[in-house]
């Protein structure tokens, strides 16, 4: 799973906010979510656009990916939301079901890291979770979402 986190008051921001006050981490929340930026997904893009010597894949994702524990516990925080209990493993199955989708989605991850971008010079201007979060929800986290 990859996640651009972004700011401001839209769709998006209200359903990160909705997940958040309603559960914890995924099952055991041992897997890897791949995270960037929205300023350092737009401006990588930019970077690799205008280098003509970047051929192939490139990932795009902060090269500090976050395991699902952390990050959850990392937005309730932000968010001021008091600790949820986790989403056992057979729910996530059943909504996954019901949802018609793979359970291995939400279960898995992958720990992708920016190497070839990096080794091209990119550089971040947001490399921890909880900074990023900060720099977002900086005097922009709506009334209803407090406490």
């Amino acid at each position: 799973m990859k996640v651009v986190i972004a700011g401001g008051t839209g769709s998006l921001g209200r359903r990160v906010a909705d997940d958040v006050k309603q559960r914890g981490r995924i099952s055991r929340g041992d897997q890897w979510v791949s995270w960037i930026h929205i300023d350092d997904f737009l401006s990588a893009l930019r970077f690799v656009c205008e280098e003509p010597t970047i051929e192939g894949v490139i990932h795009v994702t902060s090269p500090n990916p976050i395991q699902n524990r952390d990050m959850m516990r990392e937005l309730r925080s932000a968010l001021h939301r008091p600790w949820s209990p986790p989403t056992p493993k057979p729910l996530v199955h059943i909504g996954a079901l019901l949802m018609r989708t793979d359970p291995a989605l939400a279960l898995t991850g992958r720990r992708c890291v920016p190497r070839r971008l990096l080794e091209f010079g990119y550089t971040f201007a947001h490399l921890k979770f909880d900074d990023a979060l900060a720099d977002l929800l900086d005097g922009h986290l709506p009334p209803d979402q407090m406490s």
